[in-house]
């Protein structure tokens, strides 16, 4: 089983809708629409974004099944790239959660050449904290109940 991510389109709408409209998983995130409309409409948008090079929407896959969604956005120059939009599914294979991360900086690093990562995490995410700590990320500031994180590329230090 090889984990992949592909870019989302507005076909997946009903997926990503119902993935953050899952109460478990949804503890941490934004708002999350009212509607597969709002969340097809949303894609829509996103897909301008994506055209521009601004940011990527991703479906995390295993065999041909969606898992969850991972985002790169944020793009500052050639400096720096912010990811989110992590959610993975109950029933995803173990170990999807870290495949995905990787995906993400071998993205971000290797394919888009960024020399490091951002991203915030609610303090209350207990175990998201500890799987960014494990896997380098470094925590680099807290406020308002939410700790920034910050990855460095490998290939630069």
């Amino acid at each position: 089983m090889s984990t992949r991510l592909i870019l989302a389109d507005e076909n997946q709408a009903e997926f990503i809708f119902r993935l953050r409209n899952d109460p478990k998983l949804n503890l941490f995130l934004s708002k999350p629409p009212e509607n597969a409309g709002q969340q097809r409409a949303w894609l829509g948008e996103y897909k301008k974004r994506e055209s521009d090079g601004k940011e990527f929407y991703f479906i995390i896959q295993a065999n041909q099944q969606n898992f969850g969604t991972v985002r790169l956005y944020n793009f500052v120059d050639d400096v720096s790239f912010t990811w989110g939009s992590w959610i993975v599914n109950r029933e995803a294979p173990l170990r999807m959660a870290h495949q995905s991360a990787q995906l993400v900086y071998d993205i971000g690093f290797n394919l888009l050449k960024f020399k490091y990562a951002q991203f915030t995490v609610t303090d209350a995410n207990k175990s998201v904290i500890a799987f960014h700590k494990r896997m380098g990320s470094v925590p680099i500031k807290t406020i308002d109940g939410e700790t920034s994180f910050i990855r460095y590329n490998p290939l630069l230090r």
